[in-house]
Formats: structure tokens, sequence, C-alpha cells
């Protein structure tokens, strides 16, 4: 090991129809130009959601709860997992970096508390390869009224601002998953207030998309009515939906904009799954300009049976310091009655970083969790299965044990299996890099983290 280096130890059904509009790449539109085309692609699998509404409905995706009113909400101890979350807006494509923030994000996870609230604001932001928002609102919440204990989750969006002249006003999305007394059920709610175009001195207006028929300007972007799922069955109720769907051609993304989620489950016998595994996350310290979680897979609360579900991508952008080849991750939760146990893990491999001057050719973090219920409850973890394999820093190879921090004065400080204890669990840092000087910024890379929360003592 070189001697700069210094180790210290550290522990649809309907086909799809597209309104097309000849709208040149300068921006001016042709006058009369819209006209309808053919299908887009195959039918989707589901039905166009009835819930979903237009300009004519746009103050009906407000629920009949109001969000001011969540704010006096009194939190009580429930037998059901809540879940409940939304944001603005979330891109990916290929010439923006991989799984960009989410814009005005929060949820609420993995809670057997009613009465929680969260709010999130962001008057304006700029999403890469998509345009400008204004006006994005999350409110999140969790409730019990009488024997209802439901889960909501509300966003709005002012306006969205595309090639400076295209306007899409007022987009709302709304869902609630709920336990009624005897069943569960859902309701979701969508609109869009208005569209339009402004060239000059001139304003236009132009038709909302219809569950059966985009709105395309060929060569620029296609505008698609977004999604909602509604799903209520024994044990749980699933309810999710999302304003619409942009597509901007020359940059390659495609973005979901106006999402809310919630989610009620019951059954979850010895323990609340709580645990996320992601590729990379980073921070660059000196604008506080932060790369969303890349590869991120969230653990159900229930867990998922006993089943490992796993993802990949085979590229993961961080931006200016670099980027990952490829990134993994899985997750397995197993709730029984005695116990429950799981692992979070989350693989990054061919690492390059600054140029090429910092590579890894492979970073694991694994956090294993169990929570056993005879006598008093106890929750154990380790991380078994976290390693670092191949470090080069300007050409010069270095083996490295996890749990140990290694520095370069100037460069960069390294440590490897970074643990973190959580009250009912762990996270765990496979290789954490604090880039020096002007570059400062905190690469996290595999980043795997599960709790297991007191489970719920009976089910409906």
């Amino acid at each position: 090991m070189s001697a700069s280096l210094h180790p210290r130890l550290h522990p649809r059904p309907h086909p799809r129809r597209t309104h097309r509009l000849a709208l040149a790449l300068t921006g001016t539109l042709a006058a009369g130009a819209l006209v309808t085309g053919t299908a887009a692609g195959p039918p989707t699998a589901s039905a166009a959601p009835p819930s979903t509404t237009t300009a004519a409905a746009a103050t009906a995706a407000a629920p009949a709860t109001s969000v001011a009113r969540a704010g006096t909400l009194k939190r009580v101890k429930t037998r059901f997992a809540l879940q409940t979350a939304g944001y603005g807006s979330r891109v990916v494509g290929s010439m923006v970096p991989a799984a960009s923030d989410r814009t005005a994000l929060e949820s609420i996870g993995c809670t057997t508390v009613a009465g929680k609230a969260k709010r999130n604001y962001e008057a304006d932001t700029a999403v890469p390869g998509l345009g400008d928002l204004y006006g994005v609102e999350t409110n999140v919440w969790t409730e019990a009224v009488g024997q209802r204990v439901s889960s909501w989750s509300t966003h709005e969006i002012a306006k969205l601002v595309l090639f400076d002249r295209l306007e899409i006003h007022g987009l709302t999305s709304m869902a609630h998953a709920y336990w009624d007394g005897s069943r569960y059920r859902t309701e979701t709610s969508t609109s869009i207030a208005k569209i339009l175009v402004r060239n000059g001195g001139q304003v236009s207006e132009l038709d909302i998309p219809s569950p059966n028929r985009d709105l395309e300007i060929p060569g620029l972007v296609k505008i698609s009515l977004g999604k909602t799922v509604e799903k209520a069955g024994s044990g749980t109720a699933r309810a999710a939906a999302s304003a619409l769907d942009v597509t901007v051609y020359p940059t390659e993304t495609h973005a979901v904009l106006a999402q809310s989620l919630a989610r009620v489950t019951g059954g979850v016998k010895s323990g609340v799954f709580r645990g996320y595994s992601t590729g990379a996350r980073a921070q660059a310290l000196a604008d506080n300009v932060q790369v969303g979680r890349t590869q991120l897979s969230k653990m159900p609360c229930q867990g998922t049976r006993g089943k490992t579900m796993s993802s990949d991508v085979a590229r993961a952008d961080l931006r200016d310091l670099g980027g990952v080849r490829a990134v993994a991750t899985s997750q397995m939760g197993d709730n029984r009655v005695a116990y429950a146990e799981g692992f979070e893990r989350a693989k990054a491999a061919k690492v390059s970083l600054l140029d090429g001057r910092i590579e890894v050719d492979l970073v694991r973090a694994v956090a294993n969790v169990r929570s056993e219920k005879s006598g008093a409850r106890r929750v154990t973890s380790d991380s078994v299965g976290t390693k670092v394999v191949g470090l080069t820093i300007d050409g010069q190879s270095y083996d490295v044990e996890a749990g140990e921090t290694y520095e370069i004065p100037g460069l960069v400080k390294i440590e490897t299996g970074v643990e973190r204890q959580l009250r009912q669990g762990l996270e765990v840092v496979g290789l954490r890099l604090t880039l020096l000087g002007g570059d400062a910024a905190i690469v996290d890379l595999a980043v795997a983290k599960l709790a297991i929360r007191k489970g719920v003592k009976t089910t409906p």
C-alpha cells in the first residue's frame, strides 16, 4: 500500500389515437395544424380509469377530507400498516441522470399510526430534460375516523412550461386507500385544467388528452393522460394516480407528473418492514446538488412473503462526478407468526469517478435483520456479505478491508463498510467516497437499509 494512503480503523382496452400538432423546431405553430393520427402503440392492458377527470371537473380531485384538516388529526395506533407518498415529477431517459430526483417528494412509510401528516412545496424548479415546474405541492397523511382507517395522498402542479411556449396548467392527482370497518376500498382522481401554446402575443388553447387519445407535437413532445391503479382485496388496498405522462423527444426523456400513492395493509404478523436498497447516491457539497438514489428498491411494509425480489440497470449516471456501468438491488422479507426476517442487498460494479482517476470493480452492501417474538421482542442485525473489490486510484491498485477508513490528502477519503445502527435494524454503505478539494462531494456506492418494527397485533 502506498505510503500516502493512511488507513485508520473505523468500525388501457381501446386503441389509443394521437393528436399531432405541426410545430417547427423554431417554435412556430402552423395555422390549423391539429390532426388526428393513428394508434401510438398497442392498447394498454387495463381499462381507462373511470375516475380520471378533465378541466370540467378540475375541482373533483380534491378529497372530501381536506389537507387543512390533516394538520389537526389526532394520532391513533391502528391495526394496519399505512403507506403514502407523492411527488411532482419523476424523469428517466438516456440523456438525463438516471433516477433523477423526484420534485417535491414527500412520504409516510410503513407506519401503524394514523394522524401523521407531511407537506412538501417547491415554488419553482427546473427539471433536466423536461422543463420548468411552478407551484409543486405534495400532501400526505394517515387518518382514523370511526372505524375507517385511511392513507391519503394529493398532489398539485400549478404549471409546467416546455420549450418556453407550451404550458400545462392545473395538474392534480389524489389517491386514497382505506379500511371502512368491513372491507378494503380505494378511490383516485386526476385533472388537468388547460394546455396553452404561446406564439409571440398570440395564445392558443389545445384539447386536453383523453384516455384513448394522446396529444403530440411531432419531433418535440407527446402528452398522455397518466395512469391510475386501484386494487382492493383480502388483506390490502392500494391506490395510485398520476396526472400526465410526458415524452420529450429531443432529450429522449420520459416524465411522470403529479403522482400520488396510498396503501393500507393488514395481516402483518410479526414485523412491519421498512427499508430500501440502492446502487448509488451522491451529493456535491459545493452547490448542494444531489443525485437521486439510483435503482432504488423499497421494501413493502409486509415484506415479500419470503421471495427474493431483484432489479438492475445497465448504467447509472452520477452527473459530473462519473458513472456506474452496472447496478443491481435485491430484497427479501419473510413475516411469520413467531418471527420476521429479511435482507436488503445492493451492488455497484465498474465504477469510474473524476474522469477515471478513481475506479472500483465491485461494491456490495448487505443488511440482514431478524426480529423474534419469543419472550421479550429481540432484533438482531449484521452486514455479512458486504465487500469492496478492486479499488484503483490514479492507476495504483489498493486492497481495502470492510470497516476501515483511508485517505489520500487533498483528493479523497475512503470509508468501507460504513454501518449505522438503527433502533430496529441496520444501514450499510458499501463504499463512501468523500471527494476533497474543488470536486467536494460525497458518493455512496451500494446502500442497504432495513428495519423491522413491531407487528400489528390483530388482522381484520
